[in-house]
């Protein structure tokens, strides 16, 4: 599929006729355990009752999974001002920076080697790190002072990346202030990491949003927001969305089919359209909707 509102369609055959078809949600594909490779159950049958002329709706079980979207390189990192966790008056001995990344669908955890001294609390890495790509959009870059005879980590501080710039522009130099939260709440600053990261994608792969010749959400149908909506159970002259279709709407956003749509999964989703929201733009979308005051959204 072009986008993230495409479904498969799913038809199976025997002697060359069609016997059943189905569908298979891009969407669903992301739920479940963070393993790459999924299974589905998709029914095949030819109506909506779950039976055909008396007969169970055959099933055809999909096995699916995420293809390599790109790959990002962490080209350099430098880190200044860095928190002491050293005991007694020696200072940083083996500073090391772990790269994390996390997905739905796949992860990926890299330390890298030795630090270069470069100057008071200042270090340098030169480590060429390669993290391949599947649904992540963000790092988490975590400093700590590495004891290399018994391998212990004190940390020293940690921050969020996002890969959204990255993957737009193909090349970030950037920043990030690393935070250290005690076991007693306590926030301290750890420091600040410079990182230059590039992305390296196969052709043709970028974010719907992104797409150079993009005029909506599905590659080469500039009309497809209107037709959609006109077909989504709703009178041509009534702009007014019917239950039904505020249902069907509301379970694709329930990832996890609890019944409740939280920040974490709009988040997600909107993400994986292209859109470049802050935590506090889908804190403000939930809060809208949120009667009880629970941080989620239910269809009731």
């Amino acid at each position: 599929p072009t986008n993230w509102f495409s479904d498969f369609s799913i038809q199976t055959y025997k002697e060359g006729d069609c016997i059943g078809g189905g569908k298979l949600s891009l969407l669903d594909c992301l739920k479940g355990n963070e393993i790459k490779n999924a299974t589905s159950h998709v029914p095949v049958g030819t109506d909506g009752g779950g039976r055909i002329r008396g007969r169970e709706v055959p099933v055809v079980v999909v096995n699916h999974w995420f293809l390599e979207a790109g790959v990002v390189r962490v080209k350099s990192i430098r880190a200044s001002d860095l928190r002491d966790v050293s005991i007694g008056s020696t200072g940083l001995a083996n500073p090391r920076v772990v790269v994390k990344s996390h997905g739905k669908t796949h992860s990926t955890v890299t330390m890298t080697n030795a630090a270069v001294d470069v100057g008071p609390n200042s270090y340098q890495w030169d480590d060429d790190i390669p993290l391949s790509v599947v649904d992540e959009y963000a790092l988490t870059i975590e400093c700590s002072e590495v004891d290399e005879v018994s391998g212990d980590q004190e940390p020293i501080g940690s921050a969020e990346l996002s890969l959204l710039p990255l993957f737009k522009n193909g090349r970030l130099d950037t920043s990030v202030d690393l935070k250290h939260v005690t076991e007693l709440g306590e926030s301290l600053e750890g420091g600040r990491v410079n990182l230059v990261l590039t992305f390296e994608a196969p052709r043709g792969a970028a974010f719907p949003r992104d797409q150079p010749t993009m005029t909506s959400y599905t590659l080469g149908l500039s009309d497809t927001i209107m037709r959609t909506k006109k077909n989504m159970d709703m009178d041509e002259h009534d702009d007014t969305f019917t239950e039904d279709a505020i249902e069907k709407a509301f379970t694709m956003f329930d990832l996890d089919k609890n019944g409740y749509i939280g920040v974490a999964e709009l988040k997600h989703i909107l993400i994986m359209m292209g859109e470049h929201v802050s935590d506090e733009e889908v804190d403000m979308m939930i809060s809208m909707l949120d009667l009880n005051g629970d941080g989620q959204v239910s269809f009731k």
